[in-house]
């Protein structure tokens, strides 16, 4: 005879997780080139193997660089014209996050047409005018120093920075590509207070990033924050699906103790900075079915340079 008194006394039933987020589309990277044939339909291609670049583009070479980064492919969007990019686009952050626009794209053009682009911009420019661009919110512009013009070199940082393990502004890596590099102190600084991402070369010790940022933050804050972001909304989210709770303030806390508990993750990882503003709040509101909450936080700063004061005593 089955053993029925326990089932039917206290049944269980199973409530399911919900599946937690993939932050595997942080780590890719687009990058946009125009077509070798003009007029030609624009179209978006998963290359996985270097060797497919020679028959897509005249760019290979340049493009060689997320490779030699460490990545293991590149997403390769071509155009005729910039302004079909737009639709090539929308919507997709989700797929890959960071934007790399080939300099044969006029910068403007560039810009403009990637402006409601959530993600992560990037583009290379000679032309120091240009240097404004790399304030806006997300954008990464690379100085190019020198003629011949190339995207070797910045797109070996974004191979670098987006391959890694973990979320590193990749201070002083080496390169052995010799296009584009600062050569003297006087164009560092000024490509450093423009917050200009370059790489330098020095004689002792070998060519090297000099200096990596977006929007003038660390390179990596915006990766850093939208995975924070993520990962409450997966708590928060699982949360409300596994407990179908009411809303009423020991709700609205419990959702808060998620979020900060996640923020605190962030802290012992490194990536949030502990002396400074660290804080999720969840509040009710008029609207129906609806709470409101407030984040704050305050990624950590890429520590890239001392400015040194000496001093001399006579005893």
């Amino acid at each position: 005879m089955a053993n029925i008194l326990l089932d039917y006394a206290v049944p269980f039933s199973q409530i399911t997780n919900l599946p937690p987020p993939s932050f595997g589309f942080l780590h890719k990277l687009a990058v946009v080139v125009l077509h070798d044939v003009p007029a030609t339909p624009a179209d978006v291609t998963v290359v996985t193997d270097p060797s497919q670049l020679a028959a897509l583009t005249t760019h290979a070479a340049e493009l060689q660089g997320a490779f030699d980064g460490g990545l293991s492919s590149i997403i390769l969007i071509r155009v005729s014209d910039i302004a079909e990019l737009p639709a090539l686009i929308e919507g997709r952050e989700g797929e890959w996050y960071t934007l790399f626009g080939h300099h044969a794209i006029d910068i403007d053009g560039f810009i403009t047409n990637t402006a409601t682009w959530g993600g992560v911009c990037s583009t290379v420019s000679d032309d120091l005018a240009d240097a404004p661009h790399a304030s806006l919110a997300n954008v990464c512009l690379f100085g190019h120093v020198g003629s011949s013009l190339s995207a070797y070199n910045p797109l070996l940082a974004f191979g670098r920075l987006l391959s890694a393990a973990t979320w590193r502004n990749q201070q002083y890596i080496t390169t052995t590509n010799l296009l584009g590099l600062a050569g003297t102190l006087g164009i560092c600084e000024s490509l450093f207070e423009a917050r200009v991402s370059f790489w330098l070369q020095d004689d002792d010790n070998g060519n090297r990033l000099g200096f990596f940022a977006a929007g003038g933050l660390s390179i990596t804050t915006p990766y850093i924050s939208k995975e924070v972001e993520l990962t409450i909304q997966y708590q928060q989210a699982s949360f409300l699906a596994v407990n179908q709770p009411f809303n009423v303030a020991v709700s609205r806390n419990e959702l808060a103790r998620l979020g900060l508990k996640v923020i605190n993750q962030f802290i012992e990882m490194g990536y949030l900075d502990p002396d400074k503003e660290n804080s999720l709040t969840v509040i009710d509101t008029p609207e129906a079915f609806t709470v409101a909450g407030n984040l704050v936080t305050s990624p950590s700063v890429a520590l890239w340079r001392v400015r040194m004061d000496a001093f001399q005593t006579q005893g």
